[in-house]
Formats: structure tokens, sequence, C-alpha cells
């Protein structure tokens, strides 16, 4: 946008984006019954080391399950494969997700998910895609979207692998780290740091394999103030081409982190963004209807492959 500068921008973000998750949450509050029962998943032993977060779940006809959970897709996605258990659809649905955009997929009711004998809570319908494909066939069952996460208070324990959904109202806050605004706007979940001199507003997805991505005004910025260790050519997961930097350490939040993969990205206004690698080095508290992220550091450097025997799909 001409003639806005990017402190007014990033203040007009952050009003709609309240008013935004104000409307979400009052949605969650009208749907959830009281109090929200609490959930204890297992991840995969590689999350946030070289891999995605993934959970198990069981559908109601007893069939285990794994879901991708990943908080940059708005909604959760089965993949194709699941259609015949869906009964009808019920019309269609334009994703964005991950790498991907203007996909048009079928919706159905939403079936019931357990983690153990407990049923998550989602939205009143999901979407269905070609979900093993996107994720380079991992066999995976579907993608586990903010339609469900938006309900609770999401703790992410990277040293324990394991994954908590619990009840927002009945969560005490102590001891959770350094707290930072969340904001969900328009299917973008984001926080505000101090980073690089000034407030930076960063996506969050726990879909990006990296510790971030920086637009290239930015990178520019921060390459000046300090020279990145190296600069790696390569392509990613998806076989697209990527240009990675390598930063000894730089301070995110307030807190100092090390041996960071930084990726160029060249587009987009929110193309800020702080992957999975990144968010493992930390004990992670989203509370969404409170409206708060919490980092508590666990970690200076990337989390290392304590084993390859891995229970992920």
């Amino acid at each position: 946008m001409k003639g806005i500068s990017l402190t007014t921008l990033a203040k007009i973000r952050g009003i709609i984006g309240c008013f935004g998750l104000i409307l979400l949450c009052s949605c969650a509050t009208e749907k959830s019954p009281q109090p929200i029962e609490p959930v204890t998943a297992s991840m995969n032993t590689l999350a946030g080391r070289d891999d995605l977060l993934f959970i198990k779940l069981r559908s109601e006809n007893g069939k285990d399950l794994f879901f991708a959970v990943d908080t940059g897709s708005p909604y959760t996605i089965l993949d194709v494969s699941l259609e015949p258990d869906l009964g009808k659809s019920t019309g269609i649905r334009w994703l964005h997700y991950g790498w991907f955009s203007n996909v048009f997929a079928h919706k159905y009711k939403s079936p019931k998910l357990y983690s153990g004998n407990t049923c998550l809570l989602l939205g009143d319908s999901v979407a269905t895609d070609n979900v093993n494909e996107k994720l380079l066939g991992r066999h995976v069952a579907g993608i586990l979207g903010m339609d469900c996460l938006r309900h609770y208070c999401v703790q992410l324990d990277f040293e324990a692998k394991k994954i908590y959904f619990l009840d927002p109202k009945n969560f005490p806050d102590e001891d959770l780290g350094k707290s930072f605004p969340l904001v969900y706007d328009w299917g973008d979940l984001t926080t505000c740091m101090d980073f690089c001199g000034g407030k930076i507003w960063f996506g969050l997805d726990t879909g990006d394999y990296l510790d971030g991505t920086l637009k290239s005004s930015l990178l520019e910025r921060v390459t000046k103030m300090q020279k990145a260790a190296r600069v790696i050519e390569r392509q990613d997961k998806s076989g697209a081409s990527q240009r990675n930097f390598y930063f000894s350490e730089f301070a995110l939040g307030g807190t100092t982190y090390t041996n960071l993969v930084i990726h160029k990205n060249s587009n987009g206004i929110n193309a800020n963004m702080l992957g999975v690698r990144f968010l493992a080095r930390n004990l992670v508290t989203f509370n969404f209807p409170k409206q708060t992220m919490y980092l508590k550091q666990t970690s200076v450097g990337p989390l290392t492959k304590k084993s390859l025997l891995d229970d992920s799909p």
C-alpha cells in the first residue's frame, strides 16, 4: 500500500486481528462444552528436529490415523482416501495452506476424532484434498488445523514429545516463559516480537520445517547487522528452489538462539514466519481464546536427532 507507513500498517493489522480473534473466541465459547476436557497426545520422535509435528488420533470406528498439526491451516483437511467414510459432500471450500493456494475442495460434516477416549473439538465441517501427495507420501490421514486448535490452550512440549489440548479457562499462566500477543486474522496466526531493533510481526507456522522465513527487505537489514555464516541454494521438501541463510546466532523476542536456518522470501507483505525448528527450542503455549503465546526456552540451539526410530508416518 502506498502512502501508509509500516508502523501504521502494523497497528491497523493488529486492530483488525484483535476484532477477528474476539469474534473467533466468541464462536468457540458458544460451541465448546464447559469445561473443556483436557487431552494429551504423543508427538513423533523427530518433531522439530528434521520433521513436522504429527500426532496419532483415532476415528469413530477405531482406526488409528496420523495427522500433521498445522497452525498455518485454517481448516482440518482429510485425505481424499477417507471420503467414502464421510458421507455426502455438503459443498465446496476454497483452501490455502502450506505451499498451496487456490485449492477447491469438497466439504463434509466433521467426523469424530479421538485422542484416547476424548473427542477433539472441531469446526462444523472438514475439507478433503490430496494430503498424502502434498506431504510427499507420508501416509497421513490429514491435517489438524486451526478450526480444532483455536478451542484450546495448546501446549507443545518437544522435550517430552507431548502435545496438550487444555481448557484455557482452567490453565495457570505462571512459569510459562515470556508472553507475546497472539492474533488470528484472515487465516493467519501471528505474533509481534522484538527483532533487529524493532517490533516485527511474524506468522507462526508449525507446517514450516525451518526456523523461519524473512521477506527480502528485513533479511537485507539483518545481514547488514550480522553476516550470515553460510548461504546455500537448495531444493526444499516440495522440490522448489530456495535460498537458505545460516546464522550462528541472533536474538528473537529478547532471547538469543544459535544456528538458525532462515529462508529468504520475496513474496507478500506477511512473509515473515517462524517455523517448527525454531518453536521446538521452547516450551510453547498457545492460549488461543486468551490471545497469548508463551515461549520458555529449553534449548539455545536446534534439537538434535537423538533417534532415527520414529513412530510418525
